[in-house]
């Protein structure tokens, strides 16, 4: 077996093995300044150990306009700075894919997606055992430059 396999496995080893592992799943509101549209999240996250995590948002946003859509995905690495009893703060840095698209009716449709950038911070808060509220602001740069505003609900699933 090749040597960067080895290094592949023992990496992936590693990753998922940690005994403080916590993976979170949740819904949220999202509201991008500039677009002005709210938007409905689906958050999974990992917490790898008490300092680094990931984190995976898919939001779609609830444009007004007949036949127009809007989506985003957003992979994230997250790093804790703090706890206290109230919250958790942490910074996040990522990439980020965007997607608008219109039913131009008898003429088809057309779509365009865009690939960036985001970095941001937020606050996760103790709030009970099974679930944690969290608030988040970030700037993405994906096609344009937005101030991103979210918000919402972690369910633990350990």
């Amino acid at each position: 077996m090749k040597l960067r396999n080895w290094f592949a496995i023992l990496f992936f080893m590693m990753a998922f093995s940690s005994v403080k592992a916590q993976l979170s799943i949740g819904p949220g509101i999202s509201f991008p300044v500039d677009l002005g549209e709210l938007g409905i999240l689906a958050r999974g996250t990992y917490q790898i150990d008490d300092t680094w995590g990931a984190q995976g948002t898919f939001t779609y946003y609830l444009v007004g306009g007949d036949g127009v859509s809007f989506w985003s995905f957003d992979a994230d690495a997250t790093y804790n700075f703090t706890e206290s009893d109230v919250a958790l703060l942490y910074a996040l840095a990522g990439v980020s894919l965007f997607h608008a698209g219109i039913d131009l009716g008898p003429f088809g449709s057309a779509s365009a997606t865009d690939f960036g950038v985001s970095l941001g911070g937020g606050a996760k808060f103790s709030a009970g055992e099974s679930f944690t509220p969290f608030a988040e602001v970030r700037l993405r740069i994906a096609g344009g430059t937005d101030i991103v505003l979210s918000g919402g609900l972690l369910f633990d699933l350990n």
